[in-house]
């Protein structure tokens, strides 16, 4: 599998970007011992999870072409449960 690198810029408030640090890490390290694992995310959006993330070194945000037209139905209507996203297989 060939890798594929992008830069990206995360600013938020120190506590929550910590979090997502914590979960990069632990993404990283499902793949290093190759294990398979829900890891639960809660973001409270109205809240301090307002976090931001812009790539960088590219040809405009990368994040802007993830249209998520469903999901953002899915959030307007109220659903509390959405699609899981599996990395990897």
């Amino acid at each position: 599998m060939e890798n594929y690198y992008v830069n990206v810029e995360i600013s938020g408030g120190k506590l929550e970007v910590n979090e997502i640090l914590i979960l990069l890490a632990k993404i990283q390290y499902l793949g290093a011992v190759g294990a398979t694992c829900t890891i639960p995310v809660v973001v409270d959006g109205d809240g301090s999870g307002q976090l931001r993330f812009k790539t960088l070194e590219t040809e405009g945000n990368l994040i802007d072409n993830y249209k998520l037209e469903e999901f953002k139905n899915q959030v307007g209507s109220g659903a509390e449960k959405m699609s899981d996203h599996w990395i990897g297989e």
